[in-house]
């Protein structure tokens, strides 16, 4: 898999837009995500392989981010994909030894000596120990300066107190060194002067986000993001093979895609974002149809 936000070109911020490119064997094909989209002469047509594990999600959230990754690869070329990822590898280790020497900062699994590639990621378990302050505290500071702030980690953390910048291939060394530069003045001013991290940011339009319900689901607004409606009895994998696909509510709040066999008959319904299109009292699992059928409502 490669992920083609930031290493192949598209844009990466607040958590989003991320996208990654799958490839595998021709054997294993047939068990891929659908729907594939595949030529028949002069015309592309969606197809679900025949074993596949069914969809994983909305599956053209991110079409706009792979036109952006295409055009960029085009774009540069072998010889611009060679130069990029060699800037990026030596940003990063230029990086590395800049942030290693501010006092507080580790690096993850340091028993490794060969030298990380594009990325590296630090701890600052011994800098949280000492202030009370956290990652997250350093991150919203360093916002108060005009620079980006660090993303953190996956969840859980493995890496105690973790950040991941990412240099790049698109900043210049002066960039660089005012972000790392910035860095160490936070982790300073937290030895400093903890309260004025701890409550940070301070120069931005919204104030520090209030987060101790995110994991308390009696605080949750709970949506449906989709839901299904089955107008067969039974659908069996790659059954499914062409869809009409994004067709606006009226409330221009919701879509719905259309499901269809190889002879055209209508499988079944997608309603993404279904909380806006479905009424809370047609949430029965079973509604019925005229002539007899039935349709099976399943919220996904």
């Amino acid at each position: 898999m490669y992920m083609l936000h930031k290493t192949f070109g598209v844009p990466k911020g607040g958590n989003g837009p991320s996208v990654g490119a799958y490839g595998c064997s021709e054997e294993l094909a047939r068990f891929l995500p659908g729907p594939r989209i595949v030529t028949t002469g002069e015309r592309y047509v969606l197809i679900e392989p025949e074993a596949s594990v069914g969809r994983v999600r909305e599956f053209m959230g991110d079409v706009q981010q792979l036109v952006k990754a295409y055009s960029w690869l085009r774009a540069m070329g072998t010889e611009g994909l060679r130069e990029a990822a060699d800037l990026s590898v030596r940003a990063n280790n230029y990086m590395e030894k800049r942030l290693l020497s501010i006092p507080g900062v580790t690096i993850s699994f340091p028993g490794k000596r060969m030298p990380r590639l594009e990325m590296t990621r630090y701890s600052l378990a011994e800098w949280a120990t000492d202030t009370g302050l956290s990652t997250l505290d350093a991150s919203n500071r360093i916002t108060d300066f005009g620079v980006d702030a660090w993303w953190s980690s996956h969840e859980p953390w493995i890496v105690p107190e973790p950040f991941r910048p990412e240099a790049g291939e698109m900043w210049s060394k002066e960039d660089t060194d005012e972000w790392i530069d910035v860095v160490a003045h936070v982790l300073d001013e937290g030895r400093r002067d903890p309260e004025t991290v701890r409550t940070a940011p301070h120069n931005q339009a919204a104030a520090q986000i209030n987060g101790s319900g995110f994991n308390d689901p009696d605080t949750w607004a709970v949506t449906w993001a989709a839901a299904y409606i089955f107008v067969v009895q039974e659908m069996g994998p790659g059954e499914a093979v062409q869809q009409v696909s994004f067709i606006d509510t009226p409330n221009n709040e919701s879509q719905v895609n259309l499901d269809f066999d190889t002879e055209g008959h209508l499988f079944g319904i997608e309603i993404l974002v279904a909380s806006r299109a479905i009424r809370d009292n047609a949430t029965a699992p079973v509604l019925a149809l005229p002539a007899g059928r039935t349709l099976q409502l399943r919220p996904g």
